[in-house]
């Protein structure tokens, strides 16, 4: 899937075509030029444009992304590149919603850029399932110079950085404080630098890292782990927090549930025997077959009690 998008008559065949052209329509944007062109289907236009069925273009450069995007087997019907009131009429027809949300945080890959987990390159035929994922970045100025030109510079990078604060030894600027003066040799920046994932990437990495860690809480509160049987997040925060778990304990012949619900953990021993509140006196959403854990430490401790609870239940000494 190429889109026929193009510039007099060079198409655009690849995402660093596509940013010099984004570029340049910014340009006429900020020089309130409005000659620029593009081709679509043979017609030249400055009209707004749609890639892909999820990145709409507007005629000033700007790229926003189709929050409530049809399913995979409807994009799969539409052409890489359509006209926005040829794609509205297409998307009413196709999902039978009258309209589509757009938000201006468009996981739309730079030249170069590559998934931050698996690695893999992005191309102009690979721009859906994506999603922007800040990453923290701190960096320590080596050499003085303009704040303005380093900050041009991570702009400028394959995956962005935007800077939260600069820290020099007790003192703390933001960085419209920081316009026109210079960076000293030891400063800290603080920002975040926005990379871009697959989708499934993300789900995946998230998952195996919030099941190590349910592994480790299983094993400090005193279980034997037999397995671990992987569930859909029931609470819908899965590309951040992960699947949930079905845990296979010795201490019990039926799982106990666990995962994260955003901010806290849910652990749930329904289907188990055991019956009691296992939080202490911690402010916390309690029953007899479930707990809000607010963290790791937490969730040992409320393990260990429900361990506790198992076994006496089952007259085995803890």
């Amino acid at each position: 899937m190429h889109p026929k998008a193009a510039t007099g008559t060079e198409f655009i065949n690849s995402l660093e075509e596509l940013w010099m052209f984004i570029e340049a329509m910014s340009v006429g944007r900020r020089s309130n030029d409005r000659s620029l062109t593009f081709a679509v289907g043979g017609r030249e236009t400055t009209d707004e444009y749609v890639l892909a069925g999820l990145f709409v273009f507007d005629q000033f450069g700007q790229i926003w992304a189709v929050t409530n995007p049809p399913t995979p087997e409807q994009l799969a019907g539409i052409p890489a590149v359509t006209m926005l009131a040829e794609y509205q009429a297409w998307y009413a027809a196709v999902t039978g919603q009258g309209s589509f949300s757009m938000s201006s945080s468009a996981a739309l890959p730079r030249a170069g850029q590559s998934c931050s987990v698996c690695q893999a390159a992005y191309a102009l035929d690979s721009v859906s399932g994506l999603l922007r994922r800040p990453v923290d970045f701190e960096d320590v100025v080596t050499e003085p110079g303009p704040f303005d030109q380093y900050r041009k510079t991570l702009s400028l990078r394959t995956d962005p950085v935007y800077l939260h604060t600069v820290r020099r030894g007790e003192k703390q600027f933001e960085p419209r404080q920081m316009v026109g003066k210079q960076l000293l040799v030891g400063d800290r920046i603080f920002g975040e630098r926005m990379t871009i994932v697959h989708t499934a990437c993300q789900l995946e990495s998230a998952t195996r890292r919030v099941q190590r860690e349910f592994n480790d809480a299983f094993l400090a509160a005193g279980f034997t782990v037999l397995s671990m049987t992987e569930r859909r997040n029931e609470y819908g925060s899965q590309l951040y927090t992960g699947n949930w778990f079905d845990v296979q304990t010795t201490a019990t012949a039926e799982p106990i549930r666990v995962g994260w619900r955003k901010r806290v953990i849910d652990v749930n021993w329904e289907r188990t025997r055991f019956r009691g509140v296992v939080t202490e006196k911690d402010s916390t959403t309690s029953s007899s077959t479930n707990a809000h854990a607010w963290g790791y430490e937490a969730l040992t401790r409320y393990l260990r009690n429900l361990r506790e609870g198992l076994l006496a239940e089952s007259g085995v000494p803890a």
